[in-house]
């Protein structure tokens, strides 16, 4: 039986550290069959497990995270090239810490706008992923900017080789990416 799913909507909800869920009226476990006599609904209580539930957001998976990397890198590096023939410019022809700054500006022409004004860059679009907060809001353009520098991290790639499907620049900037 789920215990859990009723017990925590029922007023007399305890947890022990021993014990875990137990009620209030018995300080024991709860070992009820299918209705507990001693139920009574707390309405506030639900309420807050019902925004608990609704702030919660599921992230997009790790195939579709590589995905987008792979795509943005090639849309980001499509671009870069594009722009450095417009100005001219031969990367090999540059300081190494110069190249360096550049690539980071350049990383910010390319996601900054794209994820503040649509939440989804090219490949976010073509994987229908989209960035959000945490609580599954729309990012500002702060947050962005932060989750854009974040990527530069050295390393930063491996972040996804935890559990979830969230890297460092998720976990900075404070911002997730969800199927859309």
């Amino acid at each position: 039986m789920d215990y859990e799913k009723w017990c925590k909507q029922c007023k007399h909800y305890q947890v022990s550290l021993e014990k875990g869920i137990i009620c209030g009226l018995t300080n024991q476990k709860p070992d009820f069959e299918d209705t507990c006599n001693n139920f009574i609904f707390d309405e506030e209580r639900a309420k807050r497990l019902k925004k608990k539930v609704k702030n919660t957001i599921s992230t997009a998976s790790r195939t579709k995270r590589f995905f987008n990397y792979l795509l943005d890198t090639f849309f980001y590096t499509f671009i870069s090239g594009i722009v450095l023939a417009i100005i001219d410019l031969d990367p090999g022809s540059l300081n190494p810490i110069l190249l360096y700054f550049l690539l980071i500006l350049l990383s910010m022409i390319y996601f900054v706008p794209l994820e503040s004004i649509f939440g989804r860059t090219i490949a976010k679009f073509i994987t229908r992923t989209k960035v959000t907060t945490v609580s599954g809001g729309n990012p500002s353009i702060g947050e962005i900017f932060i989750r854009t520098l974040s990527r530069f991290i050295p390393f930063e790639a491996f972040s996804f080789l935890n559990g979830e499907a969230v890297g460092w620049h998720d976990k900075i900037s404070g911002t997730r990416v969800i199927d859309a």
